[in-house]
């Protein structure tokens, strides 16, 4: 699963984007994590982060048909 917030925001610092995955593990275990965190790499005239990093990037495993 994916959650994200809202598409139109009117914010401009990167705090206000949110994305978060829903990650599965192989015993079954599952939990969201967040998927990209403001970056303090660059910052507007306020000190608020503009722009984001990625923790983790979406991967599709194939799998064999039998």
């Amino acid at each position: 699963e994916i959650r994200a917030g809202a598409e139109d925001t009117r914010e401009l610092s990167a705090l206000n984007y949110r994305l978060w995955y829903r990650i599965r593990l192989p015993d079954g275990r599952s939990g969201w994590a967040q998927a990209a965190v403001p970056s303090a790499a660059e910052t507007d005239s306020r000190g608020r982060p503009t722009g984001v990093q990625f923790n983790f990037l979406p991967a599709v495993i194939a799998q064999a048909s039998s």
